[in-house]
């Protein structure tokens, strides 16, 4: 017998065997298609949550972001406040400013899905949180300040102020110090334990 045909005989013997199997391991009343359903009954779906922690990294990195944008326009306010300077580069400015601009819009949303506590009880759900910030004086200067009289600007080019309402998102620096001072404080007390 060669080796070829005593492989061959190998796997015959092989495949004519009957797997052991153990009939105290199977259930007796297995039903295979209803253990989805159980399992689903079990498992419900998960519900996602949307909602955004202000004391989080996440929103800590956005408000530095808000930050730099409402820096960008204040030194573009002083450097476009020359006509020489105003009318030779304000189409190089037109880009990083609309960049902001959707960052600002961005940051309404954002803002709407701020979770917040309302006696003693932190409130994640997204109609509850976008009603509280559309009720807040904080969503007025915010859409005050994304209104876009600096495009009107650029058509007429004789004012330099149209990004002035920015400057209604000032209060947003505020609030990264405040952030920024709250996470300082945490790196602290977890370094010297």
């Amino acid at each position: 017998m060669t080796e070829n045909e005593h492989l061959h005989e190998r796997k015959r013997r092989m495949s004519t065997q009957k797997p052991v199997v153990d009939k105290e391991q199977i259930p007796q009343n297995f039903e295979h298609e209803n253990q989805y359903d159980k399992w689903r009954a079990a498992n419900p779906k998960p519900i996602y949550d949307f909602s955004v922690d202000e004391t989080g990294y996440i929103y800590w990195l956005w408000t530095f972001i808000v930050v730099c944008g409402i820096l960008y326009n204040v030194i573009i306010l002083s450097v476009l406040a020359f006509e020489n300077i105003r009318l030779a580069y304000i189409e190089k400015f037109i880009p990083i400013n609309i960049l902001f601009d959707i960052v600002f819009v961005l940051d309404i949303l954002i803002r709407s899905m701020l979770s917040f506590y309302e006696d003693g009880v932190l409130v994640t759900d997204f109609g509850d949180t976008r009603t509280n910030y559309f009720n807040s004086v904080y969503f007025i200067l915010d859409f005050l300040a994304i209104l876009p009289f600096d495009y009107m600007v650029v058509k007429n080019m004789t004012g330099a102020f149209g990004r002035m309402n920015r400057f209604l998102k000032v209060y947003r620096i505020a609030n990264f110090i405040a952030q920024s001072y709250g996470k300082l404080t945490q790196v602290t007390l977890v370094s010297r334990i």
